[in-house]
This record gives C-alpha cells, sequence and structure tokens, in this order.
C-alpha cells in the first residue's frame, strides 16, 4: 500500500495519498462494500465476497449509503432555496 501511496501522490492526489497509506483491513472492507453496493452489486453478493454468512452484518454498509444519499439530498435542498 505504501508504494501506491507513493505513486497517486505524485500524480497529485494528496488526500487520496493519505488514506491509502492509512489503510487498514477493516477500512479496506468498508471500502470495497460501499463501492460494491454503489455499482448495484447485491447484499448477498457482498456479503458472500466478504466472508459473511448473514447479510446483518453487510447491512452496515447500506445504512452508511442511506445517510451519503441524506446528506446530498439534504445539500440540494439547501442550494435550492438559496437560489431562490
Amino acid at each position: 500500500m505504501k508504494q501506491t501511496a507513493s505513486r497517486v501522490r505524485l500524480a497529485g492526489r494528496v488526500e487520496e495519498a493519505e488514506h491509502l497509506n492509512n489503510a487498514t483491513p477493516p477500512w479496506l472492507r468498508h471500502t470495497f462494500a460501499h463501492s460494491a453496493l454503489r455499482q448495484g452489486h447485491g447484499l448477498r453478493e457482498v456479503a458472500s465476497l466478504l466472508g459473511q454468512a448473514n447479510t446483518d452484518t453487510t447491512m452496515i454498509y447500506t445504512e452508511q449509503e442511506a445517510l451519503d444519499l441524506i446528506r446530498v439530498i439534504e445539500r440540494n435542498q439547501r442550494e435550492t432555496q438559496a437560489q431562490s
């Protein structure tokens, strides 16, 4: 990960490089699951890929997805109101 972080930093993407430089196994799992769900992969498929027998554990990632969506909607509402 350190070599990849160095290449990313050289490309000028400092914030991404810091994430990679500080990556832990739980962070990688979360990032993978979150990304897979955002790309439309099913909950059972993601659970299987993570080695989770129970989809309840994988639901944690969908809760984060819902929170992200709420934040986007709220930001758009504030921007729309400010333009009015």
